[in-house]
């Protein structure tokens, strides 16, 4: 199992509400519903961002270069 660690932050009460009811119809804890919703958020966030490159042909220029190459790299470029 992956190391884990805390996450606790004040949201709006009206927030805590709507979250609290989706992750009860999802059927999942507290931690594996943000988990989830925090990975669809960047896997989203890299899409568009990929598109906006790709849209504008900037796309290419990270195969030109193999520092481009590296995700961790990658994910702060883009």
């Amino acid at each position: 199992m992956a190391e884990t660690k805390n996450l606790c932050a004040q949201i709006d009460l009206a927030l805590h509400t709507k979250v609290s009811e989706e992750k009860e119809k999802a059927g999942q804890t507290t931690s594996q519903y943000i988990t989830r919703l925090s990975q669809e958020i960047q896997a989203k966030s890299f899409t568009e961002k990929r598109s906006f490159f790709e849209a504008r042909g900037l796309a290419a220029a990270r195969w030109r270069y193999p520092l481009y190459r590296s995700a961790r790299f990658a994910s702060r470029v883009l």
